[in-house]
């Protein structure tokens, strides 16, 4: 999973190379829609299905019918909508790339029974070959047409090409076995509890969208196209790697929710793991930023160094924050998810307009960055409570990596002022080796028990599994 997240990142810096900011802003303008649709792609059936314990059969009859209708309501509902997204952001060419990336939501939606019961049985090693198809699909197809002018197209088709890939990858990879007993009174409940799931990722997703949204609308696509690339930028941290551990953390924790000393090990461990990875990755964009997009790019994406060094922060928040999750579901109070993005969403709302007319980009950055932080106390109190962490645990799992990777990240930028790619490379190398000699002498023991926790996780999920 990490590989295929490395291609898919690798793709994006280079097709940063063959298209301009425009390009990027355009498929983000789409995708605020896209996004907005994909939300109600399962309606929350996802994690529905991974934390329900009985009547799976019922349930996965139920989820394989629902998927496809879902996707394809969507499909022609972003169809209908597109015209209405080009009248509110004043880009007409945003109507047949809307049309055109809508074709993936289902497609998408026809792989979700199997994504999600790999997930659920812990299977994994099953996940290579699905999004390494995925990632390598889009970059060959991306970096292709974008070589061949088709612009902002390139990166739409593509999406639709991946996503076809891993949907087929997945149902190769994971063949779903269950007995058909289609249930209405089961198909009620995992919708039930799949709404409070969707109210949410909804918060999140508007609070997630809402600062591309203003750009889009106040300040143009090209703006946008700054702030969008710097933000997948800033953000592959949270966006990749929190994301590929919350896929195991999230079953691994509905397995052990009864045994509440336990989880809150678990949780600190993972966290620990995640804060200790991320957290590095973020210091690094803000200390050598300047220096990296100058080596690779010249001059033309510096316009937005500032919003790439201020994302950074909100990336490496972002990346702690989004363990949340898992905790709040699995103890059934997926709610919270609701009223922490919620209050993000009042205190982003008061001021992003101001922020945007002020310091354009920059404002939206700053404004977005505090908000997180808000929201992320609020959620975090909640967590903190549930399994009883103490600030001592807090300070462990984010003081300790914070001070390491600013001490030495800051002690080894100064070694060179040059901007040439060499020099970087270096300067990063013998970074990252102090810091994980220093993180792996004081953490090495946590780590261990946390690897080897999820092993043994695995190793009963595959040869308990019937489904797949």
């Amino acid at each position: 999973m990490g590989g295929g997240r490395l291609i898919q990142f690798g793709t994006v810096l280079i097709l940063a190379d063959l298209l301009v900011p425009e390009d990027f802003g355009l498929v983000a303008l789409g995708f605020i829609l896209i996004n907005f649709l994909v939300i109600f792609r399962e309606l929350g059936l996802g994690e529905t299905l991974i934390q329900r314990q009985h009547d799976l059969d019922e349930a996965y009859s139920s989820a394989l019918i629902l998927f496809p209708i879902l996707g394809v309501v969507l499909y022609f509902a972003a169809f209908l909508a597109a015209p209405y997204a080009s009248i509110f952001f004043h880009q007409r060419d945003v109507v047949p790339l809307i049309r055109t990336m809508a074709f993936s939501i289902p497609i998408a939606a026809l792989g979700m029974l199997p994504t999600t019961l790999v997930r659920k049985h812990l299977a994994f090693r099953n996940r290579l070959v699905p999004e390494l198809s995925f990632a390598v699909g889009y970059g060959v197809v991306a970096i292709t047409l974008a070589r061949r002018g088709y612009g902002a197209f390139s990166m739409v088709y593509g999406q639709i090409v991946a996503e076809t890939l891993r949907s087929l990858a997945y149902w190769l990879v994971c063949p779903v076995r269950f007995r058909w007993r289609p249930s209405f009174r089961v198909t009620k409940e995992i919708l039930g509890f799949g709404q409070k799931v969707t109210a949410g990722t909804f918060s999140i997703y508007v609070f997630n969208n809402m600062d591309q949204f203003a750009i889009g609308k106040l300040l143009g696509d090209a703006a946008l196209g700054f702030y969008s690339f710097m933000f997948r930028i800033a953000n592959f941290p949270a966006v990749n790697i929190t994301h590929v551990v919350n896929q195991v953390l999230l079953p691994v924790y509905s397995m052990i929710q009864d045994d509440r000393d336990r989880f809150r090990r678990s949780y600190i461990r993972a966290t620990s793991m995640i804060a200790a990875a991320t957290i590095p990755l973020a210091v690094g964009i803000v200390l050598f930023g300047r220096e990296g997009l100058i080596a690779i790019y010249g001059s033309k994406w510096l316009p937005a160094l500032a919003v790439l060094q201020v994302l950074a922060i909100y990336g490496m928040l972002r990346s702690v924050g989004a363990t949340f999750g898992s905790v709040l579901i699995v103890s059934s109070h997926p709610v919270w998810l609701f009223y922490g993005a919620g209050l993000q969403i009042v205190a982003a709302g008061m001021a992003l307009a101001l922020g945007a007319a002020k310091s354009g980009i920059d404002g939206v950055a700053i404004v977005m960055t505090t908000a997180l932080i808000i929201g992320i106390l609020m959620t975090g109190i909640k967590v903190t409570i549930i399994l009883g962490l103490r600030l001592t645990d807090w300070l462990r799992i984010i003081g300790v990596p914070l001070l390491i990777s600013v001490a030495i990240f800051g002690m080894v930028t100064g070694v060179s002022p040059t901007a040439s790619a060499g020099w970087l490379v270096a300067k990063i190398v013998i970074a990252g080796f102090l810091y994980l000699s220093a993180m792996y002498w004081l953490y090495r023991g946590e780590f261990r028990v946390l690897f080897q926790e999820l092993r043994s996780s695995d190793a009963s999920g595959r040869s308990d599994r019937v489904d797949c």
